[in-house]
């Protein structure tokens, strides 16, 4: 990380502490990642609207040109200052969950031809998948500018990172044509996350994700993990469908919102 990239503020009014935020450099390319909590008596007192004009103030001194803010649940109160202060919603997460206490999915068989490795038999592997979720990155719906993450930083967040025994890529003819990386939930030790999953497009609908998914359970369930936590884009119906019929259950909804930095001082 960039030293400065980060600015931790707190607020007061009338000698009390109403308000914290935060600013960071995003993974997004030229964005700031925004962070604001305001304690529920203090709100609407310009405490929040303050911080975020000072931690606006710091994305425009590293030169970024964007920010990005993330709201948990249905707060409505958050959606509607940051729509008020020119975000406009750049995609809904559904943050789903897979109770391993009651067993869940066994194995299944990959379509003929395919074979499913794990990241820990295959690290050689790894380099490709970078290719492979670019494909499918390009075909998320965002509001504002691509996703464009550079190959080492996503390489250390989403290879670096992985559980190599809980990872796994599908491969036919020699090529990757699947990957569904897991990783370690900090503070967590029973529990794991799924990170991207993604299949070449003219693999798909032809169980290769489901394979790779159960894969994953099997694993995380030999290993002695006892949840696993995935977040998908509401738009992605493939995904969601593939999750819900493995038996993950919605827990709870993040919207991510965007803004340009042209025109908005706060």
């Amino acid at each position: 990380m960039d030293e400065g990239a980060t600015r931790l503020l707190m607020a007061s009014v009338d000698g009390a502490l109403a308000a914290c935020g935060m600013s960071t450099r995003s993974s997004v390319e030229g964005a700031a990642f925004v962070g604001i909590w305001v304690r529920p008596e203090q709100r609407r007192r310009g405490a929040g609207t303050a911080l975020l004009a000072a931690l606006t103030a710091h994305a425009r001194e590293l030169g970024l040109v964007s920010q990005r803010a993330r709201v948990r649940g249905r707060q409505e109160a958050g959606l509607a200052f940051l729509a008020h202060h020119g975000f406009e919603d750049s995609s809904t997460d559904v943050e789903a969950r897979l109770d391993l206490s009651a067993g869940g999915p066994p194995p299944a068989a990959p379509p003929e031809g395919v074979e499913i490795v794990s990241l820990a038999s295959r690290p050689d592997l790894g380099p490709e998948v970078y290719q492979l979720a670019l494909e499918g990155f390009r075909e998320l719906p965002v509001v504002g500018p691509s996703v464009v993450v550079p190959y080492d930083t996503w390489q250390a967040e989403h290879i670096g990172q992985a559980l190599p025994g809980g990872s796994f890529l599908a491969v036919a003819g020699g090529r990757l044509i699947g990957w569904a990386g897991l990783e370690a939930r900090p503070g967590d030790a029973t529990g794991a996350e799924h990170g991207l999953t993604v299949v070449a497009r003219e693999w798909r609908r032809r169980g290769v994700g489901g394979a790779l998914k159960r894969a994953q359970i099997d694993w995380a369930r030999r290993s002695g993990y006892r949840m696993l936590v995935t977040y998908t884009d509401d738009g992605n119906e493939p995904i969601l469908r593939l999750n819900e019929g493995l038996g993950y259950r919605p827990w709870i909804i993040e919207t991510t919102c965007f803004r340009p930095l042209d025109g908005h001082g706060s």
